[in-house]
């Protein structure tokens, strides 16, 4: 039976990201990155929660995701199935969710769409539009503070690589949109595609652009998480292969590039292979390899 909480071979991963860490996820075609995600949302949720109610002095946290791959409605039907309400942490301003597919492309020219507080569209696939409609959502949460302390934001981005290709930009140029972001949120986790032709084939711009963007990110990442598809092929009772990594910027401090537990107690992180099957339940199943 698959379990829809963390397993426990991943939870030193998962926890909460040391201050201005990057943690990359990559994924490939048959192997995505969600479930990922969506336990990455659980445990800094918890975290929340906890360090709300013991430590009153430490500064708010909250969790922004913006997802231009897939809608609210995805995310928080996805979340329910692991035990987490988005939808909650959403009205108690524990979480923040920005739409980047709904809308970001639609040539309408009707009024937008009122939504609830906590839930934000972009409209504009232009990336200084991009770039300024996320960093005004940032510094509102941050200026929402009581007092002088400003909140702590965990940065969550589905499908940052898409800016490549719908905005014709330079990789440079997304990766300079993502550390602006960066500058202002306590630790950013990023999600990207790495399949073998948009990494090792440069026969186009595009794949160029995609493979400099996903190797800067690894070069600036603390910790990376890379899952693929079984070398032998489909088996119905392994999804596939997880692969643990220090990025570029780990220097060597036991939870630096992991984080902490939700005790507050520093991870160890040790690179590592594994296998996981994700249930058709939302469940997850990770074993040594």
């Amino acid at each position: 039976m698959t379990s829809t909480r963390i397993p426990a071979l991943l939870s030193p991963y998962l926890a909460f990201p040391e201050e201005a860490s990057l943690v990359l996820l990559s994924g490939v075609l048959g192997a995505s990155t969600n479930w990922l995600v969506l336990r990455f949302l659980a445990a800094a949720l918890a975290t929340c929660e906890q360090g709300h109610a013991t430590h009153d002095g430490d500064p708010e946290t909250v969790v922004v995701t913006l997802s231009f791959l897939r809608e609210w409605t995805f995310w928080r039907v996805e979340a329910g199935r692991v035990g987490v309400d988005l939808a909650r942490a959403l009205k108690t301003r524990r979480f923040t969710f920005l739409d980047g597919l709904s809308h970001l492309f639609s040539e309408s020219s009707s009024p937008r769409t009122v939504v609830p507080d906590g839930l934000h569209s972009l409209y504009d696939p232009t990336l200084k539009s991009i770039e300024k409609e996320v960093l005004a959502v940032i510094k509102d949460i941050k200026q929402s503070g009581k007092g002088e302390r400003s909140k702590k934001i965990v940065l969550v981005i589905d499908g940052l690589d898409l800016c490549l290709a719908v905005t014709g930009q330079s990789a440079q140029d997304v990766r300079d949109m993502l550390e602006e972001w960066r500058e202002h949120v306590h630790s950013t986790v990023l999600t990207a595609s790495a399949d073998s032709p948009l990494i090792h084939s440069t026969s186009t711009p595009l794949e160029s652009n995609h493979a400099a963007f996903v190797t800067g990110l690894a070069h600036e990442a603390r910790l990376i998480l890379s899952v693929r598809n079984l070398n032998t092929g489909i088996a119905k009772d392994v999804s596939g292969v997880i692969r643990v990594t220090r990025g570029g910027t780990w220097d060597g401090r036991a939870g630096d590039a992991g984080g902490r537990d939700i005790s507050g107690q520093a991870e160890e992180i040790q690179e590592k292979e594994m296998l996981f099957f994700v249930g058709g339940d939302g469940g997850v199943k990770v074993w040594e390899r």
